[in-house]
């Protein structure tokens, strides 16, 4: 059975090989892991600063938080440490209140620039 030559699915690569089999795509197994690897890293790239954001916005309720299971700061405070109001994983409705939430912290607007914060973790 003839198999005509085709040219790698690595763009990177781009090579002609004859594939030993009908599905192959890749001219060698390296070849298909550069690749594989070469789109993980576009995808971990394009999703880094929101998830950079959204780690440091944990770590600073984390930080506020400590041991209680509920604190209300200033948003001047929370400005002061970094925190980016834009970024947010989730919201929580909690007795008819809504929370904007950045993993397992709920954070909640109360009165002219106080914000409520708390812990789901627990």
């Amino acid at each position: 059975m003839y198999i005509p030559e085709i040219t790698c699915s690595n763009t990177l690569c781009n090579q002609k090989f004859t594939p030993k089999d009908a599905r192959q795509n890749y001219c060698n197994r390296k070849c298909q892991q550069d690749w594989n690897n070469h789109k993980a890293k576009r995808k971990r790239d394009t999703l880094k600063p929101v998830t950079t954001a959204l780690q440091r916005n944990r770590g600073i309720l984390r930080k506020i938080q400590g041991s209680l299971g509920e604190s209300t700061v200033s948003a001047e405070y929370l400005r002061g440490a970094g925190f980016n109001f834009k970024v947010q994983t989730h919201n929580r409705m909690e007795e008819e209140q809504l929370y904007h939430c950045v993993y397992d912290y709920g954070i909640q607007k109360v009165g002219n620039e106080k914000y409520k914060i708390k812990n789901y973790g627990k």
